[in-house]
This record gives C-alpha cells, sequence and structure tokens, in this order.
C-alpha cells in the first residue's frame, strides 16, 4: 500500500524553517512519487520547491495541504545521497535544503510565476461584466477583455492595465468574486531528463599505447591500490609521494581497473587551475567518457556535464569539490588529488570540507577513497600513522629525476650588503642564468597587487577601505586602490586626508609589483603574470598555460595558483620571492601552510630532463617550516608541528567549532557576543575536555561595514561541541534582541582569520 503522506524539506530560506512540513499525497501521484523526488508545494502564500526526505502512513499536521505536481521524472537523490546530505547538514550545522541544493546545478532550479486567468466561461456573461466594470472602475474591464484575448497573464505584466497602488486589492477582490484565477505556475530551467545524450560507452581507451613504464614504487603502490579494490569495500588509502613521483600515473591505472568492473569514478582537484592540465590527461587515456565539474562552467555547461554523469553516459567525474556531488549511481572509487589544499572547504553554507564529505560517501557506498599529496594534511597523515587509513609512500621521482636544490636566502643579510631590491643577488643572477640558458622561471608571491599599502611617511596613516576597516592594495596596472574583500575600489588622493601632506607612498610587495621588477631588470624577458586579477575572464588561464607550455613565455609570475599541480619540462628555476607573508600570518596552521606551499612550488622546478634549482626568500631562515621544505623532508616538518599542535590543543588532536557574530553596530556585535559566550558556558559539560576562547573581536575585525566577533570552542567531539551550540544559540534567539545580527558557525575551520 503506497504512502498516504510525504516529509518535504521545502526551498524557504529561514533558519527557523530547518526542519520538514507534511504534505498529503495526492492520488494522481501515489504511485509515482518516490523518496528524493522533488515536488512544487504550497507554502504559506505561495508555492515553492520542496524535496521529498521521507514517506509516512500518518501526519502529525490534521488535513495537510496536498503536493501540486511531482517536477522531475525519476527522484534527483537516491537512499545513499540523502543520508550523505542528512550527515553534511548534522556535521556542519547547515539547513538541510541548503545541503540539497548544493548537490545540483543551477539549470535545475525552478521558480514561481503568479499568473490570473479569467473565470468567466460564456461571451455573454463576460459582456455584461465588462458593461459593469466600465462605469464603477474601467481598469477592471479593461483587464477581463484582456484575458479573454490573451489567456492567462502573469501578474508582473500587468503595470499597464491596473493602478500600481490599487492592484494586489483589486486581484484579491476579483479572486473572491470568481471572475478570475490566480495560481503559481513553475518556471523552469530544464527538465532532469530532457536532453538525451549519444552514447559513447563503446569507445575504446585512447591513451592505451602512450602509457609510461612505471617505476618499481608505482607499481608497488598501484598492486596494492588495485588489491583494495579487488578486495572490495570502504577503506581509505593516502598516498603520500614527493612532488614529480608520478601519483597522476597511479590515478589512471587505478580508474581503468575501476572501469573494466563497470564501475564509475571521482576525481577531485583543488583549484580550478589545475583542472586544464588534468583534464587533458584523462581525456587522453579515456576519451568522451570523462565529464568535467567546476564553478567556471557556464549554468548550461555545468548541467551538461551533470545531465551526462546521470544519465550515465560518462563513468569519471573530474572536477573541483563540488564534485563530490556527482550522481553516479555504480561509484567505485573516490581519488581527492593534492588532499592537503584549503580550496577543499567551502566558506560559504554548507561549510563542507571535500575530503570529509568525501570520506563519508565512500563509507556510504562502500568503496576505496584514495588521497593523494606531497605534503599531506597533518589530520590525514596521523590517521595513516594510527591506523585508520592506509599509507603509501612514493619517495623517488619517475625516471630517477632528482629532486631539485632548495637554496635559502636570508634578507636580513641582503640589506646589510646594501641591496634594497625585491629579488636577492643570488636570485638576479639565476634568473639572468635562465634567461641566456633559454629556460623558464616561475616566480611565486602569495600576495596579488602592486603594493600591500599606501601610507602618509608624515602622518603614519594608512589608506583603509571605509567598509571593512582593511589596508587597501595599490594595484598599478588599474591605478587604483582596491579592497580584497569587498573590491571596494579608489584611486590614490594627492594629499594624505589627515594631515594633507602630499608624502604618499606605497609600501609591500604584490605579485604585480615583482612583474614589473622582472621586466624593469630584464627588459627582453617575456613575463606573464597568473593571478586572481589577470584570470578573472574567462579562458584566461587556459591561454596563458598554453602560452607558457608552447615557450613562449619566459618567466611566469604568480600566486598559489602556480604553487602546484602544473608540470612544465623547461622549468628549471622556482624563486619565492618571499617566504614570510604565509608564515607570519595569527594562525595555527601557519607553519603548516608555508610548508606546503613551499614544497609545492619548488616541485616545478626540474620535471623535465635538466635539474631545476629553487632559491626561498625569507627572514626567518632558522623557522623548521623553511629548513624542512629546504630538505624536502616532510617527516621532520610532522614530527615538530604535530608537537605544537598537541601541546596547544589544536587540531588533529582537538576538534574546533568557530563562531562569528556580525552586523552594523559595534556596541550590539559586542553585546550579542557576550550573551552568547554566556550561554555557550551555560552548557559545557563539566570534565568534558571542552573549552571556549573568547568572544574576542575577529582578527578582520570588519568587513563590508559589518563588525565581528567571535568565539572558538574546542572539543574532543564534534557531536558535543555542536550539541552545546545548539542549545546556547536557541537560548540566544529567545532570550535576546538580536535583530540585524548574523551568526556564522564554521565547524572545524582551516584558520582563525
Amino acid at each position: 500500500m503506497a504512502a498516504e503522506f510525504a516529509e518535504v524539506v521545502v526551498d524557504a530560506p529561514y533558519s527557523r524553517l530547518d526542519r520538514t512540513f507534511h504534505y498529503a499525497i495526492p492520488s494522481a501521484l501515489a504511485d509515482q512519487l518516490r523518496l528524493g523526488a522533488r515536488v512544487w508545494v504550497p507554502f504559506g502564500h505561495r508555492h515553492v520547491e520542496g524535496f521529498v526526505v521521507n514517506l509516512v502512513d500518518r501526519s502529525p499536521v490534521p488535513e495537510p495541504k496536498e503536493i501540486c505536481q511531482l517536477l522531475d521524472p525519476e527522484p534527483l537523490f537516491d537512499p545513499v545521497m540523502l543520508e550523505l546530505a542528512r550527515w553534511i547538514a548534522s556535521y556542519y550545522l547547515c539547513p538541510l535544503i541548503k545541503v540539497l541544493k548544493c548537490f545540483l546545478p543551477a539549470g535545475l532550479k525552478v521558480t514561481g510565476q503568479d499568473v490570473i486567468g479569467l473565470g468567466i466561461e460564456t461571451e455573454e456573461e463576460l459582456a455584461s461584466w465588462i458593461d459593469y466594470w466600465e462605469t464603477i472602475d474601467p481598469p477592471v474591464a479593461k483587464l477581463l477583455a484582456w484575458l479573454w484575448e490573451n489567456g492567462e497573464t502573469p501578474v508582473g505584466k500587468l503595470g499597464r492595465i491596473l493602478p500600481a497602488g490599487r492592484k494586489d486589492e483589486l486581484l484579491a477582490d476579483l479572486v473572491e468574486r470568481r471572475l478570475i484565477t490566480r495560481q503559481t505556475n513553475v518556471v523552469r530551467r530544464r527538465r532532469a531528463a530532457e536532453i538525451v545524450w549519444p552514447c559513447r560507452l563503446g569507445e575504446s581507451v585512447q591513451g592505451a599505447l602512450m602509457k609510461p613504464r612505471l617505476t618499481v614504487e608505482q607499481e608497488r603502490a598501484l598492486l596494492r591500490i588495485a588489491t583494495a579494490l579487488d578486495r572490495g569495500g570502504y577503506r581509505v588509502i593516502n598516498l603520500h609521494g614527493v612532488t614529480g613521483s608520478g601519483k597522476t600515473e597511479i590515478y589512471l591505472r587505478a580508474i581503468e581497473q575501476v572501469l573494466l568492473t563497470g564501475r564509475q569514478a571521482i576525481v577531485l582537484v583543488p583549484e580550478i587551475s589545475l583542472t586544464p592540465q588534468i583534464v587533458a590527461q584523462f581525456r587522453q587515456r579515456f576519451g568522451s567518457q570523462v565529464a568535467v565539474l567546476h564553478s567556471r562552467l557556464s549554468t548550461a555547461e555545468r548541467y551538461q556535464e551533470w545531465l551526462k554523469i546521470r544519465t550515465g553516459q560518462v563513468s569519471i567525474a573530474v572536477g573541483a569539490r563540488s564534485a563530490i556531488f556527482a550522481p553516479f549511481n555504480r561509484l567505485g572509487l573516490i581519488i581527492i588529488d593534492e588532499e592537503h589544499e584549503n580550496s577543499y572547504k567551502q566558506e560559504d553554507d554548507p561549510k563542507y570540507h571535500a575530503r570529509e564529505v568525501a570520506r563519508k560517501r565512500a563509507e556510504l557506498e562502500n568503496v576505496v577513497l584514495l588521497l593523494g599529496s606531497a605534503t599531506p594534511s597533518l589530520e590525514s597523515y596521523r590517521s595513516s600513522l594510527t591506523g585508520s587509513y592506509e599509507l603509501i609512500t612514493l619517495n623517488q621521482r619517475v625516471e630517477s629525476r632528482p629532486l631539485p636544490q632548495v637554496i635559502v636566502v636570508d634578507l636580513r643579510e641582503e640589506i646589510k650588503a646594501g641591496n634594497r631590491s625585491i629579488f636577492s643577488r643570488m636570485l638576479q643572477e639565476k634568473l639572468h642564468e635562465r634567461l641566456t640558458r633559454g629556460e623558464q622561471t616561475i616566480l611565486f608571491l602569495n600576495r596579488r597587487g602592486f603594493a600591500t599599502f599606501v601610507s602618509c611617511r608624515h602622518c603614519g596613516l594608512v589608506l583603509c577601505c571605509p567598509r571593512c576597516g582593511i589596508a587597501l592594495t595599490y594595484h598599478a596596472t588599474a591605478s587604483q586602490l582596491r579592497c580584497h574583500y569587498c573590491n571596494y575600489g579608489r584611486t590614490i588622493p594627492s594629499r594624505c586626508p589627515a594631515c594633507h601632506s602630499d608624502y604618499i607612498r606605497h609600501f609591500g610587495v604584490g605579485t604585480e609589483r615583482v612583474e614589473a621588477e622582472v621586466v624593469r631588470l630584464f627588459p627582453q624577458a617575456r613575463v606573464i603574470r597568473v593571478d586572481v586579477d589577470t584570470t578573472a575572464r574567462r579562458g584566461a588561464y587556459e591561454e596563458y598555460y598554453q602560452a607558457f607550455r608552447r615557450g613562449e613565455v619566459d618567466v611566469l609570475v604568480g600566486t598559489q595558483m602556480v604553487a602546484k599541480g602544473l608540470d612544465f619540462p623547461n622549468v628549471t628555476l622556482v624563486g619565492v620571492v618571499s617566504a614570510d607573508p604565509t608564515l607570519n600570518l595569527p594562525d595555527f596552521r601557519a607553519g603548516e601552510r608555508t610548508f606546503q606551499l613551499l614544497t609545492q612550488v619548488a616541485g616545478r622546478a626540474g620535471r623535465g630532463e635538466r635539474p631545476g634549482e629553487v632559491i626561498i626568500q625569507t627572514y626567518r631562515p632558522d623557522h623548521y617550516s623553511i629548513v624542512t621544505a629546504q630538505q624536502h623532508d616532510y617527516a621532520t616538518f610532522y614530527a615538530e608541528e604535530i608537537k605544537h599542535r598537541e601541546k596547544w590543543g589544536y587540531p588533529p588532536f582537538l576538534h574546533l567549532v568557530r563562531v562569528v557574530m556580525s552586523g552594523f553596530q559595534e556596541t550590539a556585535v559586542r553585546q550579542g557576543a557576550e550573551m552568547l559566550g554566556r550561554y555557550l558556558a551555560k552548557y559545557l559539560p563539566e570534565g568534558g575536555n571542552c573549552e571556549i576562547l573568547g568572544p574576542a573581536p575577529a582578527f578582520l575585525e570588519r568587513i563590508k561595514n559589518r563588525w565581528r566577533w567571535q568565539i572558538v570552542l574546542k572539543g574532543q567531539t564534534v557531536a558535543m561541541l555542536r550539541e552545546i551550540i545548539q542549545l546556547a544559540t536557541s537560548d540566544f534567539e529567545q532570550n535576546h534582541q538580536h535583530k540585524g545580527l548574523r551568526l556564522n558557525i564554521d565547524v572545524d575551520p582551516l584558520g582563525m582569520l
């Protein structure tokens, strides 16, 4: 017997509506409606999109409203994906509807459109009513005549017929008299099954004859992975291989095995900048079996790739973090390349980490999760050492190529020697050598812009964003000061706004300044810059990438976009202009992030036949992150860093939850944060090894005119921290006037900035 009622989560943007609502299933849909279906339902005075998350025989609500329409011929979520969505919502303290929506491409979105139609059936009756209204209210007579001629009309198009100030009143009166009808129709971009793609499942593997010969280490690693795939079941394997050790080839071979058994694979890459190169490798090997999912696709392109996955036209999905939601129904393997990367953590709700979501999906689907990195996250590496994950190590580069020699330059000594350039004498010398020999160089600085701040040298005023309070960055190309948080921009004033001095100067170094300095020192060099500013245009990154690969560029200047994944055989020199910006951040992950960036960017050198060199410039040459990066020594770095984490109670030993309160009134934000802090303290368990830090002003105290205070909770389990936060926020919402205040909760944050 079919269920009579459905529990539906509705698309309504209110946190207090993070619950399900019961709807009656009309008899016409009784045999069609299934778990995971998308439906159109009445909600208040409107109609909204919803998703069926449960089917039940009884409703706690007397006479619930009926479901209006089934929006797709097949459910959009199978039971496993529904369970995954519930886990994400619970773990990351996010409304379930936000999670479900991030599983789907924007091209599937439906909206409601209010339309009115004529309730009069005969021409004689119409003529009578028109005569009546022409003497009382002529616009109504005009409306009735319009509807007779044109049929159903969107309410939004009635502006020329009904007076704007009376439109709602007149329509309500006419509906009550039954002279017109009013309803909400579904407006969709596309149906989930309206495009049929030509099936190419019979295509042979195109790259079979181009496979490189595996090293002994690769063969051993692949054998262990293949054994896990044959055995079946959930397992996490941590593939720790130095840069250039051939991890991608292992991914390709593992996927070949998965495809031979009729199963499918998801491959996550950390950044859009890595996608073109990896997609090219996968398409060379697997042809049209590969779909690509990332944020820079247009809505139509993303929808088409999603549909190819859903309808079984492809067996491999490659993309950034959201590709973990690829709707495969025969999943056999999940791969996360560069699993340590911060970009796997989403900044907006739901603030999920793709690595953790992948781990949960692999567990639910009973498949293998393969993590790959030259610099594993401390969390993953510790899980490997404690036996939770299986560890496979690749210590050698392919073809016995040596790791690059890394030279650390102490910038304090450069100053003593009278060198005021942003380039040390050694880096200038090495750069000149590469230009002379026709070899390529990558210069890395994880800070864009020309100068990091502009200041008055008379009174010391630093020009800041009026909405964020953050120092404005000078961009020479656009001759503008710009805020990197809200994009506020202005020109440099000719005089100081405070003391009216004309002694305005810019300080610090960004990628624009590095580019300009290379051009000044080496006018003959062909230079390009790759950062967020230069790659904002669609297709720009691919153009720069291909130009560099073809040898049309001598020097590539970039931020972290160029620090990993790229494989250019002619790059023999990598220069780190400054290792200090990341190292000096007030964040518990600063040391780890510095080691990872330096190791990854160093790995771009010497990947061809010629050996590579790396120059790291720093004011802190003795810091263990820099010393171990110079020595390519992850084990020593891990041993040092893990001691600090354990001493101070940071991940992976304790979990963190960061709560940020923001609002436009500074006093209200401070008082609200203090009140919430008291509620949190109220629910702290005795002896529960849980701690509250704060409330205190956030490191970035104001962004987009919103003041920010933060509270950080530490605890052994996320479950305990979640319960404390849920109880405290419930008390806060009931007992505190919090109008205009916004709570932002981040479970397992990657940083405190």
